[in-house]
């Protein structure tokens, strides 16, 4: 797939083929900045996508590519959620069933 250089519409041929639109010369398909697409992933939520992408296109290890991305956010303004709730729902539901438990055996006496 190509695309125009002056209207920027896709062309179904090849690079040098005419835009059926506007008839200039089509030239190669973008190429994309691999980093722009872990931004875009950050910027969606999905952090463990973008770390898989960074590893992908750098061929990284990684604890590097995690400590890269979350660079990137930083420079980006992008807050990276941590989610530590989970834990406290967990800690908060066990707490909950030893008091019922005390308080059942405390009951029975």
């Amino acid at each position: 797939m190509a695309f125009c250089k002056v209207c920027g519409c896709n062309i179904s041929g090849q690079a040098g083929d005419t835009c059926e639109q506007c008839n200039a010369e089509a030239s190669k398909p973008r190429e994309h900045n691999p980093e722009e697409r872990v931004v875009d992933l950050l910027r969606e939520g999905r952090t463990i996508e973008a770390i898989k992408r960074y590893r992908a296109t750098r061929n990284t290890d990684l604890k590097t590519a995690k400590y890269a991305v979350e660079s990137l956010a930083r420079q980006h303004g992008i807050l990276l959620r941590k989610n530590r709730l989970g834990c406290v729902v967990v800690m908060a539901l066990i707490i909950l069933g030893l008091g019922a438990y005390i308080a059942s055996l405390l009951l029975r006496q």
